[in-house]
């Protein structure tokens, strides 16, 4: 059971995080967590190469091995309770937040500023309630976890018909970082605010590489209900086709101190047609 002094923590915690800089924020209890769709499915995925826009930068907040759990197929950290998930916006104008920062830690300028956020929280709860978080690595291979479920699970938003997180105030145009917290902390979510429940997909018809063609994940293969997209109508490697080409057509331009930024005009159509948070 959870009391008035962990609920008081959990609010204050959340507080803080807005505080400091992100539009949203929830938690979501870990042993409930490594049992999500994703987590579940996590054997039986496809597994690619780390992407260096979200992995390999971000290396030096990797868990290391001896500090992983081996409960669950994905490598939760050993002390792990409870995980916070912050969000900032990534609305259409402002495309920066994708572009990669090389050699500097934390990859790309949106990952960079939800480190920031959550180094700041880190800081607050060792010395207000010597509590110590941990930062959580985008990469799974680097000891990370699948955000988008981890955002459910903390009652910010829903996954959508394509495949991303849909929250009720900014839609898909989201960004997420994950924190490890010793602490058991009343869970946020999941929430029963479903945006996509009663919407045709416009979403699905925008992908220019057709990734929402067909039925690529079927509850039979998987054992669950739960399946990517809502119906298993979703091509990852299609859909990583995309990004790749986006990717090999990048510019770059450069920064202080003699390194440079690496400028994407990453495929966001699906994004960008979900009318949900829409300005």
């Amino acid at each position: 059971m959870t009391s008035d002094a962990d609920k008081k923590l959990a609010a204050e915690i959340i507080k803080m995080a807005q505080a400091f800089g992100a539009d949203l924020a929830g938690f979501a209890d870990v042993e409930s967590l490594q049992r999500s769709p994703s987590h579940r499915m996590h054997a039986k995925l496809p597994r690619y190469e780390l992407d260096s826009d979200n992995g390999s930068a971000d290396s030096v907040y990797a868990v290391s091995e001896e500090k992983r759990s081996p409960a669950g197929k994905v490598a939760f950290p050993k002390a792990a309770k409870t995980v916070l998930i912050t969000a900032i916006g990534h609305p259409e104008d402002t495309p920066a937040l994708d572009y990669w920062r090389n050699p500097f830690p934390g990859g790309t300028e949106g990952n960079l500023r939800l480190i920031r956020i959550n180094e700041k929280i880190i800081r607050w709860l060792k010395e207000s309630e010597n509590i110590t978080g941990v930062q959580i690595p985008y990469a799974i291979e680097q000891g990370g976890l699948y955000l988008k479920d981890a955002a459910v699970m903390a009652g910010l938003g829903v996954i959508g018909k394509n495949n991303l997180l849909i929250t009720p105030q900014l839609g898909p145009r989201v960004r997420l970082r994950a924190m490890a917290l010793p602490v058991v902390l009343p869970a946020t979510g999941p929430s029963d605010v479903d945006p996509c429940a009663f919407c045709d997909g416009p979403c699905r018809r925008v992908c220019p590489q057709g990734a929402f063609g067909e039925k690529v994940y079927s509850s039979m293969d998987y054992g669950q209900t739960e399946l990517p997209a809502r119906d298993g109508v979703y091509a990852r490697a299609t859909c990583k086709m995309e990004m790749d080409k986006d990717r090999g057509d990048a510019d770059f331009i450069p920064i202080e101190g003699g390194a440079t930024m690496r400028v994407v005009a990453h495929c966001r159509a699906c994004e960008f047609a979900c009318p949900v948070g829409a300005v």
